[in-house]
């Protein structure tokens, strides 16, 4: 109305128009502009000086008569409240309570995390509670009034505020007690991270920044480029050194001639340049975790991401090197078991070996006994020393070093009677000195020489070379047949030949025993002699037995026995056969008293004779 006034005056003078036309174009200039230039306008920075004395900044007074519920939505509309408000602020108990665990919620802005919400206040959950929140903060960022940033405390909480407005409020409910939280320590969490945040989004707002950190992130990822390259290359050098070095060790060393031999030479050698590439890859991933966490940290929004990144691998160096320092005193008592343990082991083991081989006397020991005893008594020693180290190992008192002891436990119980059972009956085995190495045994369907006694197994090398593995339960189990324990006293070899009633019982005695004479690897001292085991229908039965000198050659000296009867049988024309019964004879079959003691039998000397009883009275 006041421009169209002015535009229906009519100015009598050229001077008075133009005077009229400025100021019409003046007003339009600042309706039009005016606006604009408000918004462009950049609040200067609040001083101590200017928040008293700008009514902007100034803290507002307490409105008269104010109480909870108009505070609270004086700060939903997100207005100024003064901190003497908000110290009147009183929620009952029943609308502050404690959320479930899955409802807590973080409150961000600028991708950072300011506070943590657990608390249900007036029937809002955590979740709509951090939004609010973060859209208040989003808005007064907007304003660009973000100074100062404050706290004001009320009788279940604090508020956090920016340039003297509310943005959210941390309650007892929210704190974390078991943690051990407080509401001044939450609270100056929660402003430093406004703050940051605040910073942030207004580096992002200034022209260049984006540039800026595109920048640097090329010239760290340049940097990284060639790093790389470089880590590349030294692990190529690295591996091939590491494999010639290993080469050179093993080919004058008695380890290496016998992986030479077993074909195993060349991959220890590649195993040796795979620890090499191990090492590159790790220094490779941990270069890259670096980079990644600097490139990230380079632009405002991304920067939470890269200070976690960094701040993880932190935690991580300092919770490793925290748990190194604090396990030393535990393994350096650990360190002093062990080597007391070895000490003592060594020197039972150097006793026990010097009873095993007859320098020392032991009451209660002897050779057989010995190496048992050594193992066992071993066995229990590193046991004791387990025990007693246990407590000081690094993270045994924890849950899950517990829960692996009783898991292990479980599974050595629940698979371990097999072996108890097999280790007892070697134990057995070499108390009761029934086998050892080096005799010539029997063992169920299996013949040799004993090799080796352990504690779950015995070692047999058969006639033909076969090695064969004999579990002990069956050694105990089954009947053992020891030929070497009594060679010395002798050990006897039978065979068993059967001959007619024709021909004379003296004369096939002879033949017999000149036929064990003559067979080498049978002694003549005790003399070999003859028993006639049964009397069967057809023909009797002629047992030769003889002593031998050397048990396992037993096949080859029964053998060469059958040979030599055979040739005394045919030299006496004496037919091996043994007749059966078909029809009568027309006459009986006798031996006629004229060739009861035929050659090579002698008539008053034979080797066996029956005497006759003689009569009394």
């Amino acid at each position: 109305m006041f421009v169209r006034e002015l535009t229906a005056h009519r100015a009598s003078t050229p001077a008075e128009r133009r005077l009229l036309i400025a100021l019409v174009l003046t007003l339009m200039a600042l309706f039009l502009l005016g606006p604009g230039l408000q918004a462009q306008e950049v609040e200067p920075e609040a001083t101590p000086e200017r928040q008293a004395t700008d009514p902007a900044q100034a803290e507002p007074k307490p409105p008269s008569g104010s109480d909870t519920s108009s505070v609270i939505a004086d700060i939903v509309q997100n207005k100024e409240i003064s901190a003497e408000s908000i110290r009147q602020i009183y929620v009952p108990d029943e609308l502050l309570r404690p959320a479930s665990s899955d409802l807590h919620t973080d409150v961000k802005y600028m991708n950072r995390r300011l506070t943590r919400l657990r608390a249900q206040i007036l029937g809002n959950l955590p979740k709509t509670r951090a939004e609010e929140a973060s859209e208040r903060v989003e808005q007064q960022v907007e304003t660009r009034r973000t100074k100062p940033v404050d706290s004001v405390y009320f009788q279940q909480g604090v508020m956090i505020r920016i340039a003297h407005k509310s943005m959210f409020a941390i309650t007892t409910a929210d704190l974390d007690l078991v943690a051990g939280e407080t509401l001044e320590s939450r609270a100056e969490e929660a402003i430093t991270n406004l703050e940051r945040a605040i910073e942030e989004a207004e580096a992002l707002r200034r022209p260049g920044q984006v540039l800026r950190s595109l920048g640097w992130a090329v010239v760290i990822t340049l940097v990284y480029v060639l790093w790389i390259w470089i880590l590349l290359r030294l692990e190529k050098v690295l591996q091939r050194r590491i494999m010639l070095a290993t080469a050179g060790k093993l080919k004058h060393s008695i380890a290496g001639m016998i992986a030479k031999e077993s074909d195993h030479l060349v991959k220890i050698i590649r195993s040796a340049g795979r620890a090499a590439r191990a090492l590159g890859v790790l220094l490779v991933l941990v270069s890259t975790y670096l980079w990644l966490t600097a490139v990230l940290k380079r632009f405002p929004y991304t920067r939470p991401w890269g200070e976690a990144l960094g701040g993880y691998l932190l935690d991580v160096a300092a919770w490793i090197a925290g748990g190194v320092i604090d396990a030393i005193p535990g393994l350096f008592i650990v360190a002093v078991i062990y080597y007391l343990t070895r000490t003592l082991s060594r020197m039972m083991t150097a006793s026990f070996t010097a009873v095993e081989e007859g320098r020392l006397q032991i009451p209660g020991l002897d050779a057989d006994t010995a190496q048992p005893t050594k193992k066992l008594a071993t066995v229990a020693l590193w046991l004791l020393a387990v025990v007693v180290a246990y407590p000081y190992l690094p993270g045994s008192g924890t849950d899950a070093f517990k829960g692996l002891s009783v898991f292990v436990g479980l599974v050595v119980s629940l698979g371990s009677s097999g072996v108890v059972n097999q280790a007892m009956s070697g134990f057995m085995l070499m108390y009761s000195k029934a086998l050892r190495i080096g005799d010539w045994v029997h063992v169920g369907d299996v013949e040799g020489e004993v090799l080796q006694l352990g504690m779950l197994s015995t070692k047999v090398r058969t006639r033909e070379g076969e090695e064969v593995t004999v579990p002990n339960a069956v050694v105990i189990s089954k009947e053992t047949v020891n030929y070497t324990r009594f060679s010395k006293e002798g050990v006897q070899v039978s065979t068993v030949v059967t001959i007619g009633y024709d021909a004379p019982w003296r004369q096939v005695h002879a033949m017999l025993e000149q036929a064990a004479a003559v067979t080498p690897g049978l002694r003549q001292e005790p003399p070999p002699f003859v028993l006639q085991t049964s009397l069967s229908d057809w023909y009797p039965e002629y047992k030769l037995k003889a002593v031998i000198e050397n048990p396992p050659d037993r096949p080859q000296v029964l053998s060469a026995l059958h040979k030599n009867i055979q040739d005394v049988f045919n030299e006496y024309g004496v037919q091996i056969m043994s007749p059966h019964y078909i029809n009568d004879p027309p006459e009986p079959f006798l031996v006629p008293p004229d060739r009861r003691s035929p050659p090579p039998a002698q008539a008053e000397s034979t080797s066996e004779r029956v005497s006759k009883p003689t009569s009394e009275g």
